[in-house]
């Protein structure tokens, strides 16, 4: 919700809410960053998790002043991945923990 809307709640979306340019570009960024690991032969399906995300009630302002196209940026090209071989498919792990300041 922060990412679509810059701000946290939870329910819907209002229909005439207006959606924050950082939710386009982290999709733009991390399809950018997808497609180059994966490179010519993208045969597998990526699952894409967020690590390093406190409880949503210890979100501050720091939070959302800090979370911009840069902060995004590197988060996505930091991500650390594997490859399942049973399942046939990679995980791409990106980690918040720099925004929270969390050990």
């Amino acid at each position: 919700m922060l990412l679509a809307v810059g701000r946290f709640f939870r329910g819907p979306i209002e229909e005439n809410e207006v959606i924050s340019n950082n939710l386009v570009g982290f999709w733009i960024l991390l399809s950018k960053e997808i497609s180059k690991r994966a490179g010519k032969q993208n045969l597998f399906l990526w699952n894409v998790h967020f690590t390093g995300l406190p409880n949503w009630w210890k979100w501050d302002r720091k939070f959302k002043e800090e979370l911009n196209y840069y902060t995004l940026n590197n988060i996505i090209i930091n991500g650390k991945q594997n490859f399942d071989e049973d399942k046939m498919e990679f995980n791409l792990y990106l980690d918040f923990k720099s925004i929270f300041n969390i050990e």
